[in-house]
């Protein structure tokens, strides 16, 4: 009786991986429309004319690794923080 009410309490499995792909499934779309897009304003539509930094285009700083780094800080903030296991 007691492992019943106790699985009662806290949400299932399908509902946590539910959640958890809601996530990462918005994150992972923001992410790519953010660095095509920047990509696409500092890189292509430039033309010929490409700014550099640190010997890297400008382009890729801002649309490829920036990005790229503070999605690593979200999802790691997120997977230590707010995710839980089904173990408890």
């Amino acid at each position: 009786m007691e492992k019943e009410n106790k699985n009662k309490q806290k949400p299932g499995f399908y509902a946590l991986c539910f959640k958890e792909f809601k996530f990462c499934a918005i994150a992972a779309s923001v992410y790519i429309l953010l660095s095509c897009l920047i990509c696409w304003i500092l890189g292509y539509s430039q033309g010929g004319e490409v700014a550099f930094i640190a010997g890297f285009p400008a382009w890729a700083v801002f649309g490829v690794f920036i990005p790229w780094i503070l999605m690593v800080i979200l999802t790691a903030i997120y997977g230590f923080k707010v995710m839980k296991g089904d173990v408890e």
